[in-house]
């Protein structure tokens, strides 16, 4: 998953400047400061990146599994000729 996030000033003639902030095209909302834009923009990215994380340890502990499978060691056994291998 990828994010692009930004923070956009936005000045109106007569009114205070605005921030908007967004992730990935999606509007997050209008901000009087830009540092309150950026705090929410971060915290999102954040949260997410968290899904992410436990995803990916996930998918690390299933990997693990497997390959423990794959290198358990190797029984063969000889008859007529051909050899059949079995995992232990």
């Amino acid at each position: 998953m990828a994010f692009h996030g930004s923070v956009v000033r936005r000045d109106r003639s007569g009114e205070p400047a605005r921030w908007i902030a967004s992730i990935n095209s999606s509007a997050l909302g209008e901000f009087l400061e830009r540092e309150m834009a950026m705090h929410r923009a971060e915290e999102l990215v954040e949260a997410s990146m968290v899904l992410v994380q436990h995803d990916w340890e996930l998918y690390q502990v299933a990997k693990a599994k497997h390959n423990v499978r794959e290198s358990a060691p190797i029984l063969r056994l000889f008859g007529n000729q051909n050899p059949i291998e079995v995992r232990a």
